[in-house]
């Protein structure tokens, strides 16, 4: 008999509705590669066992849509409000593993205008790299103070305890973390030909003008604060 599959429990946040998904999942990169397409819909937590059931009883009160929706999943979806906002404290606080993703966080500065990427070479390069926008958040996270170590064998530096967290070998930020980076600083990206453009970013609010390497190319980009 084949071995059981672990199931996960994970929660979606739909930032333009404000509201949620509780679902589960054996595969929760498959699963959020096909839910994390329409807006600005991320997970924001996930649980290494299945608590789905559990938890769509226990805020019953906040569901969205109606039973003759359940086949559609509209069932799954809950709004904020009574004991649902304590349960987002506590993922917001990390005391449930937070699941914002360092891509989520680098997608979300992008909607803000804070992240560019100088020249169509080093745009062509980044956008066709799998997972490249993974690696340049966890690259900044480094730059910024928050990661110490190398990639795949990052640590938490002392006193980002509570806003990063690793699971497994992936780097997961809380809600009020992301977001507070995505607003505060401003990220432009390029390649060895636009190096001297990002140098004339330099300023009172530059952070650090660093390089990066992802599968084999180079960037460069420069962080500054949003003043």
């Amino acid at each position: 008999m084949a071995n059981k599959k672990q199931m996960f429990t994970y929660i979606l946040k739909d930032k333009d509705l404000d509201i949620y998904k509780i679902g589960k999942t054996t595969d929760p990169s498959v699963r959020f590669k096909s839910l994390c397409t329409r807006g600005e819909v991320y997970p924001i937590a996930i649980i290494d066992e299945d608590v789905e059931k559990e938890l769509h009883r226990m805020y019953d009160d906040n569901r969205i849509g109606t039973n003759a929706k359940a086949a559609s999943g509209v069932t799954e979806w809950f709004r904020r409000g009574g004991k649902f906002d304590d349960l987002l404290k506590e993922i917001d606080d990390g005391e449930e593993v937070p699941y914002i993703t360092p891509h989520a966080m680098l997608k979300d500065m992008e909607s803000k205008g804070n992240f560019d990427i100088l020249g169509p070479g080093a745009m062509w390069d980044f956008d066709n790299i799998v997972s490249s926008r993974h690696a340049l958040g966890t690259a900044f996270l480094q730059s910024i103070g928050a990661l110490v170590g190398k990639p795949f064998n990052y640590t938490v530096a002392p006193g980002y305890e509570d806003d990063i967290k690793l699971y497994t070998i992936k780097v997961s930020l809380t809600d009020s973390f992301a977001t507070m980076l995505a607003s505060t600083y401003k990220i432009a990206l390029g390649d060895k030909s636009t190096l001297e453009a990002l140098k004339t970013m330099k300023g009172d609010g530059t952070v650090c003008l660093c390089s990066t390497k992802i599968k084999g190319f180079t960037f460069y980009f420069i962080i500054n604060k949003v003043l």
